[in-house]
């Protein structure tokens, strides 16, 4: 044997019985005339191995680093209204030897790194002072429809107005952040929402004036709880007064309310009165005939009447009220006259304001005549495999055919969701998680690259005493 050859065939032999088990090397700090000598020499092995050795380090460098990656973006977005936080795991990865086990894997080749959003993890509920916004309860979503006519769900509901120019006309809806559309049901002109079962019923929500109407009622019945002095003199008199409404809306100019008096005189005998009916200017009262006998028993309970329809004609503007009134609350005590309650239904034309929202999720009308009605209802969403959705950007997300389709919630007959009027569904980081977490995987990498470093000075002797 060449003394050169048999000098480098006993170094190889040292090298190997002293570096044959550690795992990896990186191909690059070999120059490949070495390997060559070494195959020829039969250590084929030996530059595998070292390989290996590289290739868990870097992997573990890599896998790390997107663990830190994640961790940042929990901490970026610790104050995001309805972000999920996300998570890296991490699994041993093998590789194949079929030499030695031909029926399977066998031989260690580091760790692979897989991210993961958790969406079934909910933020703190925080009170809002925007009536707009909303949260969700439930391990579901609000659905969102996008610019393109796609469907988007979301935690998010921090909702706002969407103006928007149809036709020249100038519509409000309600949207979140993104400038999605909020999508529900909408109501009837009654405020009775009828829910569907497919997307195809879902509309966005509308909340401008020009959608929402409430007209002027006349008023119809009333009820009145009050109380008349036994120790009333004969021949004295106790009026109640209340203002009602003639249904006529302001197109006319004129206010829709209307005053009406119930005068109750004190009769002759102990448990009797007289009622008159009395309208302002301008009205005139047709039914009942009065003065009416009102009669009580001697505990002071109303025998008669206990229900009376009142009917006005009115003038400037012309127009007529029914109005049933109930007198079962009216009493007869040794106490003075006093009324305790005196309610009674129509409204005058009112002009929108604004919404608020219920807990079955209705969204609400506010009007300037102190009256509200439902106009819609927001509908909730869930898929059968929520970790399997696409993220899409600001906290959205879209189905796709792992997570399966989207299905539809009425808020108000399900228990899985309620929505909270005023509140928010804050980030689900947990800060001091984050940091706990980011301390480990900092030591994690520190230590992967210190074992790649001890690698690569392991190869530099190794070329050095080859050379």
């Amino acid at each position: 044997m060449n003394p050169r050859c048999r000098v480098n065939h006993i170094r190889m032999k040292k090298i190997r019985k002293s570096v044959w088990h550690v795992p990896c090397v990186v191909k690059s700090r070999i120059a490949a005339p070495s390997i060559s000598r070494w195959r020829w020499n039969g250590w084929g092995k030996f530059a595998m191995t070292h390989w290996f050795m590289f290739s868990s380090g870097v992997q573990a460098l890599k896998g790390y680093s997107q663990q830190i990656g994640t961790i940042s973006d929990n901490i970026a977005n610790s104050t995001t209204v309805g972000y999920k936080t996300v998570e890296t795991r991490f699994s041993e990865l093998l590789s194949a030897n079929k030499t030695q086990n031909p029926s399977g894997y066998s031989t260690f080749s580091g760790m692979r790194a897989q991210t993961f959003q958790f969406l079934d993890r909910d933020g703190l509920i925080s009170n809002s002072t925007n009536q707009m916004h909303a949260a969700l309860l439930g391990r579901g979503f609000f659905i969102t429809e996008n610019s393109s006519g796609e469907y988007e769900l979301t935690d998010a509901g921090n909702f706002e107005k969407k103006f928007v120019s149809v036709g020249g006309e100038e519509q409000t809806f309600l949207a979140d952040l993104k400038g999605n559309y909020v999508l529900g049901w909408p109501a009837d002109a009654a405020g009775v929402v009828t829910p569907g079962t497919d997307l195809s019923s879902l509309q966005p929500i509308r909340i401008d004036p020009g959608s929402i109407q409430n007209a002027a009622r006349p008023t119809t019945s009333m009820q009145v709880i009050a109380n008349l002095d036994n120790q009333t003199a004969t021949g004295e008199s106790y009026t109640i007064s209340t203002q009602v409404y003639d249904g006529t809306g302001t197109a006319d100019g004129v206010l829709d309310q209307r005053d009406i008096s119930y005068v109750f005189t004190k009769g002759d005998n102990p448990n009797e009165w007289t009622l008159e009916v009395q309208a302002e200017a301008g009205g005139t009262v047709t039914a009942p005939a009065t003065p009416l006998a009102v009669t009580f028993d001697a505990d002071g309970n109303l025998l008669t009447p206990t229900n009376l329809t009142v009917d006005v004609t009115w003038t400037s503007p012309a127009a007529t009220s029914s109005i049933a009134t109930n007198f079962l609350g009216l009493n007869q005590y040794d106490s003075p006259s006093v009324v305790q309650t005196l309610d009674y239904d129509g409204n005058s034309q009112g002009e929108f304001v604004d919404v608020t929202y219920s807990e079955n999720g209705d969204v609400i009308a506010r009007f300037n005549n102190e009256t509200q009605k439902v106009i819609a209802r927001i509908a909730a969403a869930n898929v059968p495999s929520a970790f399997n959705l696409q993220a899409v950007g600001d906290t959205h997300w879209k189905a796709t055919g792992a997570s399966g389709d989207i299905q539809l919630f009425d808020i108000a007959t399900t228990d899985q969701f309620r929505l909270v009027p005023n509140a928010l569904e804050q980030s689900a980081t947990d800060i001091a998680d984050e940091f706990g977490k980011l301390i480990m995987a900092q030591s994690a990498y520190n230590s992967a690259a210190t074992a790649v470093r001890t690698v690569d000075e392991m190869t530099q002797t190794v070329v050095r005493l080859r050379s």
